[in-house]
């Protein structure tokens, strides 16, 4: 009977030792399998030189994007308003830029710290449920954008083109990837954001000011939308009403693809925000290269959508998204 339980044991541990190196590895394999599909697919252009920079331009952005919002994601919060909120971001960067020039940044970055603010006192405060909260924001945010805009777009100096550098680029992503590595894996902040992910009533019991840590998170994401809303403006020169557009879903994703779990929660990694944030790049563009229907492409996000989550859930968090 012993030897019974005790092999039904080492198997079970055994599975989740598997489980657990398969969960580690799928983010890297899944990045190797879709440079080299698209790579022979597109018969070598992916990883010609001029679209490597086109990759890195888009890696910027993407990785910069989901490594803000894994502070919400760990917490097992989502946040429905990222886009919408670098669309407004940069339509005021646009006409403060006007009066500014390149100073608008911290106009950029103060109007998405006040979204964020606002986001993190509406689900923390008033304890309104994370999706709700941020997709009611993404509308108000889009009807202000419109009002703002006029339905039109709002144009930069042209001498602020000036400061579109790739190098700028990534020196800038290696700066704020290195602190946010810092600052998640290890600083109070990234071990609160997964402990209130991982169980919220435990958390609190042991002294966490929940409330704190979940504005923080949001500030976080609001401060990455200005700050990425002012490289939109030095990249095109312009903001649109579809400045943003469903960039929340692709920071999302590219966090699943990553392997950080929509649950969140302790197995919650930064390097999610990297290797995923890279994979969905390849993965866009590589699309791109190939000339694949709009509709193909969202068919094809929407797989892997499922797919990742599915992979990453953590069926025994009662709370999908808090």
């Amino acid at each position: 009977m012993n030897e019974t339980v005790k092999t039904a044991e080492e198997k079970r541990i055994s599975a989740n030792t598997v489980k657990s190196v398969a969960m580690k590895l799928y983010p890297f394999v899944a990045l190797f399998i879709i440079v080299v599909l698209f790579s022979v697919w597109s018969g070598g252009r992916l990883l010609a030189a001029r679209n490597l920079k086109t990759i890195l331009t888009e890696a910027f952005r993407m990785i910069l994007g989901a490594s803000a919002l894994a502070f919400v994601i760990s917490q097992g919060a989502i946040d429905l308003s990222y886009g919408s909120a670098i669309g407004l971001c940069a339509a005021i960067g646009a006409i403060s830029a006007k009066a500014f020039g390149p100073p608008a940044v911290f106009v950029t970055l103060l109007v998405g710290a006040v979204i964020g603010l606002v986001n993190g006192f509406v689900h923390a405060k008033l304890h309104v449920n994370a999706f709700i909260t941020t997709l009611s924001m993404s509308f108000m945010l889009g009807g202000l954008l419109d009002t703002i805009l006029g339905g039109g777009s709002a144009s930069v100096p042209y001498s602020m083109l000036n400061w579109d550098s790739t190098w700028l680029r990534l020196i800038t992503l290696i700066v704020v990837v290195a602190i946010g590595y810092i600052v998640f894996e290890y600083g109070k902040l990234g071990k609160r954001c997964r402990a209130v992910g991982s169980n919220e009533t435990a958390a609190r019991q042991s002294g966490i000011n929940i409330a704190n840590v979940k504005m923080t998170a949001y500030m976080i994401t609001g401060v990455m939308a200005g700050f990425l809303a002012f490289f939109s403006l030095i990249r095109t020169g312009t903001s649109t009403s579809g400045t943003g557009d469903g960039f929340e879903m692709d920071c999302m994703l590219s966090l699943f693809l990553g392997g950080m779990p929509i649950t969140g929660g302790t197995s919650a990694k930064f390097r999610a925000a990297i290797i995923g944030g890279l994979t969905m790049t390849v993965l866009t563009n590589g699309m791109n290269v190939v000339s694949l229907d709009v509709l193909v492409q969202q068919f094809v996000r929407g797989v892997i959508f499922l797919a990742a989550v599915a992979l990453t859930f953590n069926r025994k968090t009662v709370a999908f998204i808090k």
